[in-house]
């Protein structure tokens, strides 16, 4: 994993938006994440299995945790 020590785990239920393309992670659709995450933070999101599924920004504040830009782990 390029962007982060740990990834931010995807409910189970929720993987398959964003491995379909949608461009937003919901915040209750974040099931476990590295607590020292700063806005703005690039992130890895993974499923519940730890495979990688996108990479994105990390939003603290708000209904949508991450902004995905990418489902490529390149």
């Amino acid at each position: 994993m390029l962007a982060s020590m740990r990834p931010v785990i995807v409910k189970q239920k929720h993987v398959r938006a964003v491995s379909r393309g949608h461009p937003w992670l919901y915040r209750q659709a974040v099931e476990e994440r590295p607590r020292s995450l700063r806005p703005g933070a690039t992130v890895d999101l993974a499923s519940t299995g730890r495979g990688f599924i996108g990479r994105g920004i990390w939003e603290p504040r708000g209904p949508v945790a991450a902004r995905v830009w990418t489902r490529r782990d390149d």
